[in-house]
């Protein structure tokens, strides 16, 4: 028995830029449906030529009218997440990190890139391909399993760009 396609909501097509059918909404993407529930994906972007993190937020461009071109586009390539700025002439990349979905002792969310601080010192938030998860690095080279149960040890101190001597790594 042939499998029938499941009928696209309306409510995702506010989804698509009306200027040309871009996908611009990144906060959030809801990518499996299971039970009525999305399961949701955030992520935040550092402009490496101004300097400047841009939270899940700002990256939707609340400022701008939906009937008015939005600059910050995104889209898939070979599954990598690829974000530019057209603000200037030349389109500016932007560096996504992913929520990890995990939380500091602050209740402050924790990204890919963050830098924690733990009693046995600093960690960096960094994705493995080997696990298929996130997983913290430390500065000795010592790797741990990431998870919720982190809440109550860990606070953001910084993230690799803003703050990129923050922590260092021994050879």
């Amino acid at each position: 028995m042939p499998l029938k396609r499941k009928k696209q909501p309306e409510s995702n097509k506010k989804n698509i830029d009306k200027s040309g059918g871009l996908f611009h909404r990144l906060y959030p993407i809801c990518l499996k449906e299971r039970e009525g529930a999305m399961r949701q994906f955030k992520f935040r972007a550092w402009d490496d030529e101004q300097k400047k993190m841009y939270s899940p937020e700002s990256l939707e461009q609340p400022e701008i009218k939906d009937n008015e071109k939005k600059t910050i586009y995104s889209y898939l390539s070979f599954g990598v997440l690829c974000i530019y700025d057209f603000k200037k002439k030349e389109p500016v990349e932007l560096f996504p990190m992913q929520a990890t979905g995990w939380y500091d002792k602050e209740s402050k969310e924790i990204f890919e890139g963050d830098i924690l601080e733990m009693d046995d010192g600093l960690h960096q938030v960094i994705w493995s391909e080997e696990t298929g998860g996130f997983i913290l690095l430390s500065g000795d080279g010592m790797v741990m399993m990431g998870g919720d149960y982190l809440t109550d040890m860990v606070t953001i101190v910084g993230n690799i760009y803003e703050n990129p001597g923050l922590i260092e790594y021994k050879k």
